[in-house]
């Protein structure tokens, strides 16, 4: 009897501590082990251990969800195209996005209002085909087009890919959206975790001049890179994808258009400021010169073609790479019949693209649902549930180092004074274990603090995930909560 009890404790004591072991190296064999000098030690610690097997016993949990599943694959694979446009491409990085129409549409009828729904995933996980059916709901009780952008999740990309592919979908939805009904200057960001951190820090970015007017003494770093950016030389940082390009989706007088190569652009703008203001309008040759000095003083003067002036060679240079910027026209011949021709550059046919801030213009509110507004402090929570080094987040945000510089809560509390931010929804649910509740009530706060109108809606008793997989189905829990709350906040806003 004794024999059988030391071997039933025995057991026991070995499962108790294999069992979670095993789980623990699975783990981190699966998402990387601490990047740390002793990782192993550091991962295997036995308070750890058994942090991250609580995590993952309640990931299981998430298997209530289910039902949920098969009904959103469902859905995604059999909807009609009248309501689902599937896998439009867009932005630099080349991902794509879902548009959802509701269904009742009436013909000649205004232009839509537009949602742009950016999912969660801590950064490193989640599609867009995953929100179908939430992204269905929204369209059908907002009476709104709603754009659901795929992002460069961890590894394929890094955090300014990812805010730099939601600046991209809401260029995309300015310039495009008309062609689906859909009205540019009226767009909500939706947000739900790592999503609403994005969408956060894409309204921040595209207030950037705006913000840096307003401390131009500050220590505060910008997500803006430095030109070495474009060479992909960017952060130095090992594994850095390189790809974005300083958020430069248009430049900052409108010229440059969404998606265009910053080499050619750049080029371009070089070239017009090395044109005199007053030959930006007809750059002549000298035969020309001669006969109508005295008609205008606009009229530059051009070298004969077998010593051609240094604008007129610039131009020459420039042309073949610059022509889908600068339209140069040189149909018109000169009367002598010679082989000297006439270029003119007119900066008024140039094709107009919209700045950062009239795409910030056109964004008249932010629903942040459950989102994370402060790494550093998230990154101690991850602490507290053993996850914090198999994260996506740490090394989405290059390390550390760079917790603040993308934080939102930390770059708003480091203003001097109040920015143009859209009408801002902050909400949480009080039984949240994966984002704290006081993620959104600091944000909230500081946003307060520079006089943005914000508003922080607590939802008793709902968690991380109901608050948001809820708005899939109108029997769910929740769903008549936060619909009420994003259909009251549309209606304010459009």
């Amino acid at each position: 009897m004794y024999r059988s009890l030391v071997k039933g404790v025995v057991l026991l004591a070995s499962t108790a501590i294999a069992v979670p072991y095993t789980v623990a190296v699975l783990c981190n064999l699966l998402y990387g082990w601490p990047q740390t000098k002793h990782k192993y030690k550091r991962a295997l610690s036995l308070k750890k251990v058994y942090k991250l097997n609580y995590t993952v016993f309640r990931r299981v949990l998430l298997l209530r969800f289910a039902p949920l599943y098969f009904r959103w694959k469902h859905f995604y694979r059999r909807a009609s195209s009248s309501e689902l446009i599937k896998n439009l491409i867009f932005g630099r990085n080349d991902n794509t996005m879902d548009l959802h129409q509701p269904k009742v549409i009436v013909k000649d009828s205004e232009p839509r209002p537009v949602v742009i729904f950016v999912y969660g995933g801590t950064w490193g996980s989640g599609d867009k085909n995953m929100y179908g059916l939430v992204c269905n709901q929204l369209a059908n009780k907002l009476g709104a087009i709603v754009c659901c952008p795929n992002y460069s999740i961890h590894p394929r990309g890094y955090v300014d890919d990812m805010i730099q592919d939601v600046v991209d979908s809401i260029s995309w939805v300015y310039e495009n959206i008309h062609d689906y009904g859909g009205d540019k200057d009226k767009i909500l960001l939706i947000g739900h975790s790592a999503g609403a951190h994005l969408c956060a820090m894409a309204i921040l970015e595209l207030l950037h001049d705006e913000r840096v007017s307003g401390y131009p003494y500050t220590t505060q770093q910008s997500i803006r890179f430095d030109d070495t950016h474009y060479n992909g030389e960017g952060n130095n940082n090992d594994g850095s994808s390189g790809s974005s390009e300083s958020f430069a989706v248009v430049s900052e007088n409108g010229d440059q258009g969404a998606g265009l190569d910053s080499s050619m652009a750049s080029g371009a703008f070089e070239l017009l400021k090395a044109q005199p203001e007053e030959s930006l309008e007809t750059v002549s040759s000298s035969d020309e010169k001669e006969n109508e000095t005295e008609m205008s003083s606009e009229v530059k003067e051009s070298e004969s073609s077998e010593s051609p002036s240094e604008e007129t060679t610039a131009l020459g240079s420039s042309r073949s790479e610059n022509e889908s910027v600068i339209e140069i026209d040189d149909d018109e011949e000169d009367d002598s019949g010679d082989n000297d021709s006439v270029v003119t550059v007119r900066p008024k046919d140039i094709e107009r693209h919209p700045t950062l801030i009239d795409l910030c213009k056109s964004i008249k509110g932010f629903i942040g649902i459950a989102g994370v507004y402060h790494i550093r402090d998230h990154y101690l929570h991850e602490a507290t549930r053993g996850v914090e080094d198999i994260s996506s987040m740490g090394q989405a945000m290059y390390g550390e180092d760079h917790f603040d510089r993308f934080s939102p809560t930390v770059i708003v509390k480091n203003l001097k004074s109040s920015i143009s931010l859209p009408k801002t929804v902050l909400v949480h649910g009080t039984d949240d274990i994966v984002v704290p509740l006081e993620s959104s009530t600091r944000f909230g706060e500081a946003l307060s603090d520079i006089f943005t109108d914000v508003t922080v809606r607590v939802v008793p008793d709902c968690d991380h995930y109901s608050i948001c997989l809820d708005l899939m189905l109108p029997t769910r829990k929740y769903y008549d909560t936060v619909m009420g709350i994003v259909m009251e906040t549309a209606n304010r806003i459009f």
